[in-house]
């Protein structure tokens, strides 16, 4: 059978919800997989529909593909289908949620702007940071001249809030706000911004309040830094992510998935832009199904040794990875600690070697 010539219309079989059970259409296996690979969900439903006169859902199209198609799209399909969906939105500005299309673009001051280079961070979990890859950070912002810091929520851990059963390895709020304070201190000796995106661990204090409509996030702030000589700290209270240089998207999501790179992919498809996704620890740097968007699971800033609540249970969950990466001339290096992965003294030195190159750089612009 050709690769573009599928079966005439069949009597379909049918399963016993009636469902057509594509795997029993006589042919239609074998023009799958020779055709499916080529063709985007809307040209493989627009096939469908002409061939077998049926109407297929785009969730049951993926589907079948997995069923029966024997083999993902090509990534030219995968481009085309990007560009078909962003053709859609830009012609149906009403598919947007009018909280997007009447709140958000007007919501200028409390929606967070990055602009310039920048290190992006996620899940600090204090009082259980990596204390040496603080310090590690630091010398790099330096060595780099990177006057931005963004905390990609969970900066704070609090347990102490936490709904989950109490465990002798809990740390006191009073303890845990100490430690946070003396950390933000020192990262303000090194950078003259740091923005903080908070997650829900920032926000366990609320949710433990009596009144939590009364108990916001600026108390939470206002809280952790009392008596801190902090520069300029722009929190985003409202919005669970931030946008750098209109081109990346540092994201802490409602889910996480074990899979790395998965969901910055799956939000790189939805929101067409580059993502650096927190919330999960794991590290992946790649590019999205379709080629056209950056993606990387932001890895963390904690220490997995000093976590109580994954040294004292067994899990299949991935490894944790340290580390955190750096957005600079809007590129992305990251910088997992892992000693064949990233040289630190390496590191520190090209930003040395490098830093004024740059500068110099943007200077002539």
């Amino acid at each position: 059978m050709g690769k573009t010539d599928p079966p005439g219309k069949l009597t379909l079989p049918m399963d016993t919800l009636g469902r057509v059970n594509w795997a029993k259409v006589p042919g239609f296996v074998e023009w799958a997989v020779l055709n499916a690979p080529d063709m985007t969900n809307a040209d493989f439903g627009e096939a469908l529909l002409a061939r077998w006169g049926r109407k297929v859902s785009a969730q049951a199209l993926s589907n079948i593909r997995r069923r029966v198609g024997g083999q993902p799209m090509t990534p030219d399909a995968r481009r085309r289908a990007l560009e078909q969906r962003s053709s859609d939105v830009a012609k149906q500005e009403h598919v947007l949620p009018s909280f997007l299309r009447d709140l958000g673009p007007k919501d200028e001051g409390y929606f967070v702007h990055v602009k310039g280079d920048c290190f992006v961070t996620s899940d600090w979990h204090i009082p259980h940071q990596k204390e040496d890859l603080v310090e590690r950070l630091c010398q790099m912002a330096k060595a780099w001249r990177v006057p931005t810091l963004i905390v990609n929520g969970d900066f704070l851990n609090q347990d102490a809030f936490s709904k989950w059963k109490h465990h002798r390895f809990n740390v006191p709020w009073a303890e845990e706000k100490h430690l946070a304070r003396k950390v933000l201190e020192r990262l303000f000796e090194t950078f003259d911004e740091i923005v903080y995106i908070l997650d829900n661990h920032d926000r366990r204090l609320i949710a433990a309040n009596e009144h939590p409509t009364e108990f916001t996030e600026t108390d939470v702030v206002e809280l952790l830094t009392w008596g801190v000589k902090t520069k300029r700290l722009r929190p985003s209270v409202d919005y669970h992510y931030v946008l750098v240089n209109e081109k990346w998207r540092v994201t802490s999501p409602k889910e996480y998935r074990r899979m790395k790179l998965s969901l910055p992919n799956r939000l790189a498809q939805l929101y067409h832009q580059n993502i650096i996704s927190g919330g999960d620890h794991l590290f992946g740097l790649g590019e999205d199904d379709s080629g056209a968007y950056v993606i990387a699971n932001s890895m963390c800033m904690v220490d997995p040794a000093r976590t109580p609540y994954i040294s004292v249970q067994d899990t299949t969950y991935p490894h944790w990875r340290p580390g955190f990466f750096m957005i600079r001339d809007n590129r992305l290096t990251a910088f997992p600690d892992r000693q064949d992965l990233t040289d630190w003294d390496e590191a520190i030195l090209l930003g040395q070697l490098f830093g004024r190159h740059f500068d110099r750089k943007k200077a002539k612009r």
